[in-house]
């Protein structure tokens, strides 16, 4: 059973402390350093939090389609002194500039954002390194939960929930594993983190 999340800052970057605390991180070989890209980065909230708090050397690359969090992100690392290991680049995750370079590529709150999740896998394999992995946080519907199994209400809720916040679609947990399956991904671990 997960810790209670019991102040602001906690829930801030609980999802942080769970990617720092993956066991592909805290294997990767002590001195290498972690090549990290953020999908759909923000202000770079998340980028910063990992920085800080890996005891690995850190390069790190938010990628946003709004200039003004790319350019408040670059402020942000210039003012934490993190410019040299995080910086941002204005551009869609759909099709990212480089190719084969991240340890790590996570979407927090984004990936269900578009409507190609399919596109989302497919920019995640062609930047991963061999053996580097891909973490998604954010709403998925259970297998169990189906449109016709849901009912009049709660389809009016995640209608309600997909127009209010502008996402295309909340997809069940098996379609998005045989999206990345066919990209050569693989499940390794699913949590709901629903409590």
């Amino acid at each position: 059973m997960g810790r209670w999340v019991e102040s602001n800052a906690g829930a801030l970057h609980y999802v942080d402390e769970q990617i720092l605390n993956e066991k592909f991180i805290r294997i990767h070989p002590a001195g290498e350093a972690l090549h990290v890209a953020d999908f759909g980065c923000g202000v770079g909230a998340s980028l910063f939090y990992l920085a800080d708090n890996t005891n690995l050397p850190f390069t790190g690359v938010g990628l946003t389609i709004s200039p003004v969090q790319a350019k408040f992100g670059q402020e942000g690392a210039q003012r934490r002194e993190l410019n040299t290991k995080c910086s941002f680049i204005l551009g869609d995750f759909l099709a990212p500039p480089s190719t084969k370079a991240f340890d790590l590529v996570f979407s927090i709150e984004s990936f269900a954002h578009t409507s190609q999740p399919e596109a989302n896998f497919r920019a995640a394999s062609q930047t991963l390194k061999p053996g580097g992995r891909q973490v998604i946080c954010d709403d998925f519907r259970t297998d169990t939960g189906e449109q016709g199994a849901l009912g009049s209400h709660k389809m009016d809720m995640l209608e309600a929930y997909q127009w209010g916040w502008g996402v295309p679609g909340v997809w069940t947990t098996g379609h998005v594993v045989n999206l990345a399956e066919q990209v050569g991904l693989q499940l390794t671990r699913d949590r709901d983190l629903t409590p």
